[in-house]
This record gives structure tokens, sequence and C-alpha cells, in this order.
């Protein structure tokens, strides 16, 4: 028996999103995907406060990560309500 993984799907068609999708999409390319990707392994804080800064937290971060093999613990001194954040503003 083989250790390789086979191909289990002969599809190979691609499916465009319309413009309108694409345009209102939070990443536009794989180069900025891969590009923001990059920069969240090499500056991960610059990366983390830009992509946070949106979220409402009642008392704003200080540490980005907590790091104990094998748990890891994110914004762990800031607090929010993340319904605040994705839900209430849209009301």
């Amino acid at each position: 028996m083989s250790d390789a993984i086979g191909k289990f799907s002969g599809e190979s068609r691609r499916f465009e999103p319309p413009e309108g999708f694409r345009k209102s999409a939070r990443v536009g390319s794989l180069e900025e995907y891969q590009r923001l990707y990059r920069e969240s392994l090499d500056e991960p804080e610059k990366f983390w406060r830009r992509e946070t800064s949106e979220l409402v937290f009642k008392k704003p971060w200080t540490k980005l990560l907590e790091w104990e093999v094998p748990f890891a613990r994110w914004f762990s001194d800031g607090t929010l309500n993340i319904t605040e954040s994705c839900l209430d503003r849209h009301l």
C-alpha cells in the first residue's frame, strides 16, 4: 500500500465571484493575501494592532500572545464584548 495521497476530484473549473462581491472583499487578491500573511509572521504586533483596530475593546490589549506549549492566549489582558463589535454597531 502506498503512503501517497491520491487525487479525489477531477474538477478543474474555476468560478469567479461577481464583481460587486470582489470589490467588497477584505482581501482582493492572492498577492494581497500573501503580503498580509507574511506581515503577520514578520511583524505580528503591528499586524494584529491594525486588524483589531475596528473591534470595540472595553480595555485595550497590551499583550499580543502568551505562548506556553500547548496553550496560546491571545490578547489576554484585553476585554471586549464581541457582540458590540459584530452586531450592535449595525443595529
